[in-house]
C-alpha cells in the first residue's frame, strides 16, 4: 500500500531474516544463492518443504474467484519500515516484484524434484541495503535465502507434518499445482472495520481493521507475520491479498479496481478485484503461522466507481453567487445530489453551481456529490471563492507588530483572512502557513510571531501575506529593534532619573488591567453522525473556542468559534459514523483587537453513532 519509487540497486532496510522475523524489500545484490539441484526422485517417504509459491497458484484452491491473483511488480519499488513483505518472496534480484508466498508444502514420496532449486543451509546471499544514504549489508543464509529465489525453489524441512502446508501436485504437462491449505481453521468474531474508505491514496478502496475486542490469541498487528490475506463477499466471492500493494502491516488493506492506476509512483494492478465493486464484504480470513482465522466483520458495501477525473469547478467571485461547473458522465442510475459545507441554497444545473451568497467569506470551498442510493462512491472537487477587497493592514507598532483589520472591515472578516493565510514570504524565502513542514509566523489574532526563527534576529524583514481566496497580497516591512534601539532619546534620558520622570512616567504609561480567562469543562454527547458539546456558560468572557478531531494529538483538528458566552452548546453535524472524536473546549475574551484564550478544558472522547 505504502509506496515509494527506488531506483534500480536501492532498497529498503533489513532489520531481520525474512521467514524468521519482521523484514523489509531488498535491492542490491553482491552475489547470488547457492543452489543444489535435486539429483534424483524422492523416493523414499513424504517430505515436508518451505516452497516458493506464485500468487496465482497459492489462490487457486483457496479462491472462488476465476481471475487469478498476479504477482505485484510495484510493491519492492518501495521505501518502507519492517515486516511489509514479511511472508513473500521475489524471483528476481532487481527488487523490482514480489512474485508470491513462502509457505509449507508437503511433497509425496515419487515426487520428482530435479528441475527445482533446493536450497540447504549452506546457501546465502548477501543484500546490501541503501536506507538514507547509508549501506548496509546483511546475509541470508539457510532457509533464509528463499527470500530471493526462483519460483518453487525449497528447503527440506523434514518428515514431520507442519502445523499447516499446501500439498503439491505435479501436472502432465510437468507444471505444478497445490492443494487448499490443511491447517487448524476457526471463525473469529469481534474484529471492527476501523476505517472504510471509497479514495485512497493507495488504490481505489481501503479497509482497516481494528483487533482490539478479539481475544489475545486471535489478534492480528504490525508484527504479525501474514502470510496471505483473503476478502469474502457476501455472494461467496473471494479476492487473495499480496504483500505491500495490497496488505500493510497485517491490519490494513487497499486494493485498485481499475481506476487508481498508481500509487507513489508505482503501478497498482485491479483486474482481480473489479468484479468486487457492487458487492458487500463480509469476512476477511488470514494466514497465519497459527493457522487458518475467518474474522466475521460487520457488511461492508462497496460502491461502484467511474470515471470523475472530468470534475471540475472554476474559481469565481465570492460575491456572484454562482461557478461554472464540468460534471463528469453520470451513469443512468445516479441521483445526484450537491452540496457545499459552508454555502447554502446550493444548486448544479447546466453547468452552473448556484449558492447563496449572503454572507459568504472567501476561501477554499469543495463541492460534494453524492447518490441518494448509495448505489456509488460520492466524488468532489474543490474550488476557491474570491475578492479583490483589503481586509488586513500592518499596524506599523515596532513593540507589538500585528496585522489588523483593514479600514471599516469587520472583525469576522478579518478573522477570516488570519484563518486562510496559506503561506508567508520573508525577504524572499516562503513558508507554508500549514500542512507539513509548515512554520507559524502570524497568530490566529493577527500578531507576528517575533520569536520565530525567520524573525527574530534584528533587522528589516520585507514581509508578503498570501491568503486563499484573496486576490491581493499583503506586503509590509517589519523593522525588529532591541527596547534600546525602539525607545525615543528622550524617554531614554528621563528614565535615567527616577526622580524627575516620575510624574511623566504616569503621565505618559496607561495602566492596563490583567485580564485572566477560567479554564473550561465540556461534556460530549453521541448522535447519529453528530456530536454534541456543551460547556460551562461564563458570563464574564466574550465566547468559545471548539476543537475536533479524530486523533487524540489534535493533527488536523477543526476549530468551531462561539460568539456569545450566552450560547454553551454546539452540535457538530456531517462526521462519520462509527467514528471516534476527540474534543476540547476553551473560553475567550475580547481586549481590544485582540483575544485573550483560557485553558483547554480536559480532552473528551466519544463515538459517534
Amino acid at each position: 500500500m505504502r509506496k515509494g519509487m527506488w531506483k534500480k540497486g536501492l532498497t529498503v532496510a533489513m532489520a531481520a531474516a525474512m521467514l524468521a522475523g519482521p523484514v523489509s524489500v531488498p535491492a542490491v545484490f553482491n552475489n547470488g544463492v547457492a543452489v543444489v539441484k535435486a539429483d534424483e526422485t524422492n523416493k523414499g517417504q513424504d517430505v515436508y518443504v518451505l516452497m516458493n509459491i506464485p500468487y496465482a497458484d497459492f489462490y487457486k484452491a483457496e479462491l472462488n474467484n476465476t481471475v487469478k491473483v498476479d504477482a505485484t511488480t510495484s510493491a519492492t519499488k518501495t521505501k518502507t519500515k519492517s515486516t511489509l513483505a514479511n511472508g513473500s518472496y521475489h524471483a528476481d534480484n532487481t527488487g523490482e516484484h514480489i512474485s508470491g508466498i513462502t509457505y509449507p508444502v508437503k511433497i509425496k514420496a515419487g515426487t520428482d524434484l530435479s528441475k527445482l532449486t533446493k536450497i540447504t543451509d549452506a546457501s546465502k546471499v548477501s543484500i546490501t541495503v541503501n536506507m538514507k544514504g547509508k549501506e548496509t549489508t546483511t546475509e541470508y543464509k539457510g532457509k533464509d535465502a528463499l527470500f530471493e529465489s526462483a519460483d518453487y525453489s525449497y528447503y527440506e524441512l523434514g518428515t514431520t507434518a507442519p502445523a499447516y502446508y499446501k500439498e503439491l501436485t505435479v501436472n502432465e504437462n510437468g507444471s505444478y499445482s497445490f492443494g487448499k491449505t490443511t491447517a487448524t481453521k476457526k471463525t473469529v468474531k469481534g474484529a471492527a472495520i476501523e476505517k472504510f474508505k471509497t479514495s485512497s491514496k493507495y488504490g481505489d478502496y481501503q479497509l482497516n481493521l481494528n483487533f482490539d475486542k478479539v481475544a489475545d490469541s486471535d489478534q492480528i498487528s504490525g508484527n504479525t507475520k501474514v502470510l496471505a490475506a483473503v476478502i469474502t463477499t457476501t455472494d461467496g466471492t473471494q479476492y487473495g491479498l499480496r504483500h505491500v500493494e495490497n496488505i500493510w502491516k497485517g491490519t490494513e488493506f487497499a486494493w485498485g479496481t481499475g481506476f487508481t492506476t498508481q500509487s507513489h509512483g508505482c503501478p497498482i494492478s485491479g483486474e482481480h478485484y473489479a468484479s468486487m465493486m457492487g458487492k458487500t464484504i463480509d469476512a476477511v480470513t488470514y494466514y497465519t503461522e497459527n493457522g487458518v482465522v475467518k474474522y466475521d466483520i460487520d457488511d461492508t458495501s462497496v460502491p461502484y466507481k467511474f470515471d470523475t477525473s472530468a470534475f471540475k469547478v472554476e474559481n469565481a467571485d465570492v460575491t456572484s453567487g454562482s461557478a461554472k461547473v464540468t460534471v463528469p458522465t453520470l451513469p443512468k442510475a445516479y441521483d445526484a445530489e450537491y452540496a457545499v459545507e459552508g454555502l447554502t441554497n446550493v444548486s448544479v444545473e447546466n453547468g452552473t453551481l448556484k449558492y447563496n451568497a449572503t454572507g459568504v467569506k472567501p476561501g477554499q470551498y469543495t463541492l460534494n456529490v453524492t447518490d441518494k442510493s448509495s448505489k456509488y462512491v460520492p466524488f468532489s472537487t474543490s474550488f476557491t471563492l474570491t475578492t479583490d477587497n483589503v481586509v488586513a493592514v500592518y499596524n506599523n507598532n515596532v513593540k507589538a507588530p500585528a496585522l489588523v483589520a483593514a479600514k471599516d472591515v469587520q472583525a469576522d472578516d478579518f478573522a477570516n483572512f488570519v484563518k486562510n493565510i496559506q503561506k508567508v514570504s520573508v525577504n524572499g524565502k516562503e513558508y507554508a502557513a500549514s500542512g507539513k513542514g509548515s512554520v507559524k509566523l502570524i497568530n490566529e489574532d493577527g500578531t507576528l510571531v517575533t520569536t520565530a526563527d525567520a524573525l527574530k534576529a534584528e533587522g528589516t524583514y520585507n514581509i508578503v501575506v498570501t491568503a486563499t481566496g484573496y486576490n491581493k497580497t499583503l506586503e509590509f516591512t517589519y523593522t525588529n529593534k532591541s527596547d534600546t534601539t525602539a525607545t525615543k532619546p528622550s524617554d531614554a534620558t528621563t528614565a535615567t532619573k527616577p526622580a524627575a520622570t516620575t510624574t511623566a512616567t504616569k503621565l505618559a504609561v496607561k495602566p492596563v488591567k490583567k485580564v485572566t480567562v477560567k479554564k473550561q469543562t465540556a461534556k460530549v454527547k453521541a448522535g447519529k453522525k453528530k456530536l454534541t458539546v456543551t460547556w460551562k456558560k461564563d458570563k464574564n468572557v466574550s465566547g468559545y473556542q471548539i476543537k475536533i478531531a479524530t486523533k487524540k494529538n489534535f493533527k488536523g483538528a477543526k476549530t468551531y468559534t462561539v460568539k456569545s458566552y450566552k450560547t454553551y452548546k454546539k452540535v457538530i453535524k456531517k462526521l462519520k459514523a462509527k467514528k471516534k472524536y476527540f474534543v476540547k473546549v476553551r473560553a475567550y475574551k475580547k481586549v481590544g483587537k485582540s483575544k485573550v484564550y483560557g485553558a483547554y478544558s480536559a480532552v473528551r472522547s466519544c463515538k459517534v453513532k
